[in-house]
């Protein structure tokens, strides 16, 4: 009986110290140290996060914070949620001899080229 009770309490020690003290000095030591990087590298504009520095590419001007062509409609808006289910993301099958790719990326070039200067 005594060497279950000295197991079970070894079990609970390292559980608290694993499980609790551990992860919180680590995340109390990443806020205090490098708290940017803790966050998730953020990127904001006017107040909102739009991104991360940590995904996609890096851009020097808003008008390269434009990422790759996607297959899905984007919902961002938490008030309004699509039929779909919400917020998406994925990349097409087509290869980039398709007809259809080539459209869509003209179409996108022409949307973007109305906010920004578009050199051809």
């Amino acid at each position: 009986m005594q060497t279950i009770r000295k197991s079970l309490g070894l079990v609970l020690i390292m559980f608290v110290l694993c499980g609790f003290i551990f992860p919180l000095t680590v995340t109390a030591l990443g806020q205090v140290l490098f708290p940017e990087q803790a966050n998730g590298s953020l990127v904001k504009q006017d107040g909102k996060v739009i991104g991360s520095k940590l995904i996609g590419q890096q851009w020097t001007e808003p008008k390269y914070f434009h990422g790759r062509i996607s297959a899905v409609n984007y919902n961002m808006n938490a008030n309004e949620v699509k039929e779909s289910g919400g917020p998406a993301s994925g990349g097409s099958n087509y290869g980039n001899s398709n007809p259809e790719l080539k459209k869509r990326v003209q179409e996108t070039i022409k949307q973007e080229g109305k906010k920004f200067q578009v050199m051809r």
